[in-house]
């Protein structure tokens, strides 16, 4: 099997900055418990062989964004970075062991966010190729 395909069935969060003070670093509690909650469901994942890769392959992954709209959004897209969107999940992934050894492996992603319609789940479509 050359690529995979799953869905994450959570709220899609951006990447935060880490917050630094005197007592250390630590990033927000929507960060980390989005951090939390997406390895444990990465990890619960059955994952067909050749999954995860155990030499470093070149990978194209494919993410959609499926989140709600703000009821006071005017916006056309949702409101987030993309790139922080792109940089929480790869590091979800590249934490839960399941896919690949290092997300450096990723040359390609294709990313777009879209909004969802009124009872809808959000929602992080993900497909992960080896690149040609």
């Amino acid at each position: 099997m050359t690529s995979f395909s799953f869905v994450i069935p959570l709220q899609p969060v951006a990447a935060s900055r880490a917050k630094v003070s005197r007592y250390g670093t630590y990033y927000p509690a929507k960060h980390n418990a989005y951090r939390s909650e997406c390895i444990a469901f990465l990890k619960s994942l059955v994952v067909p062989p050749p999954w995860p890769l155990l030499k470093p392959e070149r990978l194209t992954v494919r993410l959609d964004y499926h989140m709600r709209k703000a009821k006071t959004s005017r916006l056309s897209t949702p409101r987030e970075d993309i790139d922080n969107l792109i940089k929480l999940t790869l590091d979800c992934i590249t934490s839960s062991e399941r896919f690949w050894k290092d997300d450096t492996q990723v040359d390609v992603v294709l990313a777009r966010k879209i909004f969802i319609s009124p009872g809808e789940q959000p929602t992080t479509h993900i497909q992960i190729k080896r690149s040609q």
